[in-house]
């Protein structure tokens, strides 16, 4: 909330974690106040010297039942908070910086690649457009070759969905895949009338860039949810992200982003 939310939010958000917080200290109070200590020990038997002419055991076990005094230190919950505000940071200012560069397994020497996308556990899959086994490969974040996973067409671009599900357009193909990268099972299959190119995942819905048509948006069963044409169906139009409330896509002739 300190990071995205503002000062409203903020305010009310943490009231209402104040609230919860209040009653699970309650809750917790009121369990450990019903709770018993136990302390057990042997009370010896007065004839133990006599034991074998007299006593027939050692000893009773007593066991003492006392009300359980446990500590509960609460945290100041009220306390005033310091909010920090992240100051906002203009495009010029912004760098990027390396964190890892290595090579693509290619025995041809012929690699194309046309899209990529980090998966949750951060190894990478690349689509590879002139692979001829027609293959999304897998290489972990320290650029170690993991496998190469078996798609129906020479891959253009993918969406990542979760850990198991990934969508891959086919470009040329006009066919649109939602597939399981583990099983290699195709949950979807969606085939337009033009070339589809660029594909991006948000919300539980599919985009995807198709030519003459502009930007089509899906559900994860294939169904069409909208078009959006005009401007957005020029044939360079290729690639396409999209974020919660906005729809980035590249037109590749004019150098344009729209």
């Amino acid at each position: 909330m300190k990071l995205v939310g503002s000062d409203l939010q903020i305010f009310l958000g943490t009231r209402q974690m104040n609230k919860l917080i209040h009653n699970e200290v309650q809750r917790v109070k009121s369990m450990t106040n019903t709770l018993q200590d136990y302390k057990i020990g042997v009370e010896i038997h007065q004839g133990i010297t006599s034991l074998l002419e007299n006593v027939d055991n050692f000893g009773k076990v007593k066991v003492e039942e006392t009300p359980l005094n446990l500590p509960l230190k609460e945290a100041k919950v009220d306390q005033a908070q310091i909010i920090h505000i992240p100051t906002g940071q203009s495009f010029d200012r912004t760098r990027l910086q390396l964190q890892q560069k290595f090579k693509i397994k290619d025995k041809n020497n012929n690699t194309n690649v046309r899209g990529c996308g980090i998966l949750p556990n951060n190894h990478l899959l690349i689509a590879d457009f002139n692979n001829k086994n027609t293959a999304m490969i897998e290489y972990s974040d320290d650029g170690r070759h993991i496998r190469d996973i078996p798609v129906s067409y020479q891959p253009f671009d993918l969406a990542i969905i979760d850990s198991d599900r990934m969508a891959v357009s086919y470009g040329p193909k006009q066919n649109m895949e939602i597939l399981n990268i583990n099983n290699k099972t195709v949950h979807t299959k969606v085939t337009f009338e033009w070339g589809c190119y660029g594909i991006s995942y948000q919300k539980g819905n599919i985009y995807i860039l198709v030519v003459n048509e502009g930007i089509v948006e899906m559900n994860m069963s294939g169904k069409r949810l909208r078009t959006i044409g005009g401007k957005y169906a020029d044939a360079c139009i290729y690639y396409i992200t999209t974020t919660n409330d906005r729809i980035y896509c590249t037109h590749s002739d004019e150098n344009l982003v729209f």
